[in-house]
């Protein structure tokens, strides 16, 4: 699967696990997104870049680094990247 979409989303992190991260500098999964997978089409024009650093904070956040906790839909692409859609 090359891109993965879903609706509904909330953006999950675990404030223990970034403070280990933080404190031992080795990786671990301490954020995810839960939302309802839908059927992937194009990038919406109206997408935002959305990214999680465990060194930057306890957040997902937006370029501009305000924090986001859900978002109406959510792009998952094969590069990696998470882009979002009517993020709160």
């Amino acid at each position: 699967m090359d891109t993965l979409t879903l609706a509904g989303v909330r953006f999950v992190v675990s404030a223990a696990g970034v403070r280990r991260i933080q404190a031992r500098r080795a990786r671990e999964v301490v954020a995810f997104v839960r939302g309802v997978p839908i059927e992937s089409g194009p990038l919406p024009r109206d997408a935002v870049r959305v990214r999680f650093c465990p060194y930057r904070g306890a957040a997902f956040t937006l370029e501009d680094g305000t924090p986001v906790s859900a978002a109406a839909l959510v792009i998952l692409a094969a590069d990696g990247s998470c882009w979002a859609v009517d993020p709160t």
